[in-house]
């Protein structure tokens, strides 16, 4: 289209500032200039549209040769994509296993030391029940030791009784 405007010498007449003045090639009809301008707007916008779409469909038609290109019968190619595949299942594979022993190595973990906390249990439960009949001896031999001492006293007193001179009166009868 702006190849269409053309000054009164036959030549384009776009410059920096847009287009002057002109007419159209195909019925010679003269354009005013705020048209012609709207009309450059216009083509501009519309050719980046081209351009986008242009791009796009670039892209597209890429994806769709690429696509076509490994679909093609190429053997390197199709046997590399097996090879891929194969690979990629067995490391997949190979996770769930980990995964699956990690699973089990955690469950016995926890059931080994469920069991420990209750051997700990028990055996704390056995220790305290050994204790507390410690403790009664001990108290039991307390209170013994104590009729014990009282007794020594007794005894004590008897013999301070004994050993004190004997009156005159009691020597007297003998």
């Amino acid at each position: 289209m702006a190849a269409d405007l053309v000054d009164e010498a036959g030549a384009p007449s776009i410059t920096a500032q847009g287009i002057q003045r002109g007419s159209c090639l195909s019925c010679g009809a003269d354009l005013d200039p705020s048209e012609a301008e709207e009309a450059q707007k216009r083509i501009k916008e519309l050719e980046s549209q081209v351009e986008l779409l242009t791009e796009k469909a670039t892209a597209a038609g890429t994806w769709v040769l690429c696509s076509a290109y490994v679909r093609s019968t190429d053997p390197e190619l199709l046997e590399q994509l097996e090879k891929e595949r194969a690979l990629r299942a067995k490391a997949e594979e190979k996770a769930r296993k980990v995964d699956s022993e990690i699973e089990e190595l955690s469950v016995q973990l926890f059931s080994q030391a469920n069991e420990m906390v209750a051997q700990e249990r028990k055996a704390r439960a056995k220790l305290e029940a050994r204790v507390e009949v410690l403790e009664k001896k001990d108290k039991d031999k307390m209170a013994r030791l104590e009729r014990l001492e009282k007794a020594v006293s007794r005894i004590d007193r008897v013999k301070a009784l004994l050993a004190a001179p004997v009156s005159t009166a009691v020597h007297r009868k003998i």
